[in-house]
């Protein structure tokens, strides 16, 4: 079936960048004269999927989303066979066979992947598509010691000609504030350094880590701070950190949030992050509960988690900057 997306070149759209590098996921409905409009939560039916390769640290997020040409983009270190024009494997996950054919660029690069098969809706495909492709590409990574990953991909249901696309893309501009700061120490320069892990990194999971570890090192200077004032015969007052009751009082990024985690308290909410996300992520025992990168639900559930993590994270390191040093 024709791509109706390449017919529409030079039409374009307008929205505002994340406040940092994120994946963005947009949804193209197409809208004709003579059939109904399509669910964008898409319906059984078949799928068509292509995922773009991409070197981990190499253009992995975009100034704009102009998804045909990001299409053109793949890239990794892995070289094609000799005189091979596409890589086709037959994989058993939790369903059927699939079949995935990997494609090169220009340079004979391991550039795509691509995949048609039935799904239930945009979400099922999504983790049948992401799950199989990731696992192929953890054999090679393995197998020949090089780092590959996944830029971005589309997936298109057949039937509706519904798209349904996920890349990253830069962040927005900030004024530089040469005023802002505080009290230096050896502490805070780690924890400054642990955010900016943070919101460099491109791996969710290891974003995750890195910015858990922000709120730890806030708490442990919390505790040998009320140690040192209790041995000094003195006390220590902090406020409990909460997030708004009001749901209209939450930041814009994280308004969808918001019936959630009203009112809670950061302690509550990192409680619950460490003992079903956090624990996780750290630790690796095959036969117990853990999260891996080749399944799409778990990548999914650290995505969910990172904005209310950014966001405890940052007030807290705004606090502790602004305590004054006993």
């Amino acid at each position: 079936m024709a791509d109706l997306l390449t017919e529409t070149t030079g039409t374009t759209a307008s929205m505002p960048r994340p406040s940092v590098n994120d994946r963005v996921t947009i949804t193209i409905v197409p809208i004709f004269d003579d059939r109904p409009k399509a669910s964008p939560t898409g319906t059984q039916g078949t799928y068509e999927a292509i995922f773009v390769l991409g070197v981990p640290g190499t253009a992995l997020f975009q100034e704009a989303l102009d998804i045909p040409e990001l299409l053109k983009s793949g890239d990794s270190l892995l070289t094609m066979p000799k005189d091979s024009v596409k890589v086709e494997c037959l994989i058993q996950g939790d369903g059927p066979v699939a079949k995935i054919s990997f494609l090169p660029n220009a340079e004979n690069r391991l550039a795509q992947a691509e995949m048609t098969f039935d799904a239930a809706s945009f979400d099922a495909a999504e983790e049948i598509a992401w799950n199989l492709i990731s696992n192929m590409l953890s054999v090679w990574s393995f197998r020949h010691d090089t780092a590959v990953d996944i830029s971005g991909y589309q997936i298109r249901e057949t039937a509706s000609q519904v798209l349904r696309a996920n890349f990253g893309i830069v962040g927005a501009p900030k004024t530089l504030d040469i005023n802002f700061g505080g009290p230096s120490t050896a502490e805070r320069r780690a924890l400054l350094a642990a955010y900016r892990e943070g919101i460099n990194a491109t791996n969710p999971f290891y974003q995750f880590l890195s910015l858990f570890k922000v709120v730890e090192g806030v708490h442990k200077l919390r505790t040998h701070r009320r140690k040192t004032q209790k041995n000094k015969g003195a006390g220590t007052s902090e406020a409990v950190e909460r997030f708004p009751a009001d749901v209209s009082a939450f930041p814009e990024g994280l308004s969808s949030f918001a019936a959630r985690l009203s009112g809670k308290r950061y302690n509550a909410v990192i409680d619950d992050m460490r003992a079903t996300v956090r624990n996780a992520l750290a630790h690796l025992n095959p036969l117990d509960s853990h999260l891996m990168a080749d399944k799409y639900s778990d990548v999914k559930r650290c995505l969910g988690h990172i904005p209310p993590l950014r966001y405890i994270a940052r007030q807290m390191l705004l606090a502790e900057l602004q305590t004054p040093i006993l």
